[in-house]
């Protein structure tokens, strides 16, 4: 069988150990070292992309809790601006004075409505990411 001729077989072998050991040394020194290069720079970019993500986020959250406080201020300034209004002008008049208890009844049984339908019914997480600027009185 011509196939299993030694004389046939030893420059084959000899030309696939020789194609190897170059094809070895080509990827070893020449295409490796520029992949790790690439695979280290897109580490060292996820890296950094996570640094300036983590302190966005905390100036985010930051300037998000400040606003609420804001926020919340400004509600409690217009809560008790609107009750004393109402109470002021009601309160002094004795034909209105009824009047006011079932109108504040009124608003205080919205007030439990709304947040009741707000706890049970809405989205917590759509809720907290949406952005809320309060309207200065100043305007």
């Amino acid at each position: 069988m011509p196939q299993l001729d030694i004389l046939l077989i030893i420059p084959q072998i000899t030309w696939l150990f020789l194609n190897f050991v170059l094809f070895y040394f080509l990827i070893t020194f020449f295409i490796l070292p520029k992949f790790l290069k690439v695979i280290k720079l897109r580490k060292l970019i996820v890296l950094e992309n996570k640094a300036l993500n983590s302190t966005l986020s905390e100036s985010y959250f930051s300037k998000r809790k400040i606003m609420i406080a804001k926020f919340n201020s400004d509600l409690k300034k217009i809560k008790f601006s609107i009750l004393d209004k109402i109470f002021v002008s009601t309160f002094f008049e004795n034909k209105k004075k009824f009047l006011f208890l079932a109108e504040f009844n009124k608003i205080t049984n919205c007030l439990k409505s709304a947040a009741k339908h707000t706890i049970c019914y809405c989205n917590t997480n759509l809720l907290n990411s949406l952005l809320l600027f309060p309207i200065s009185s100043k305007i």
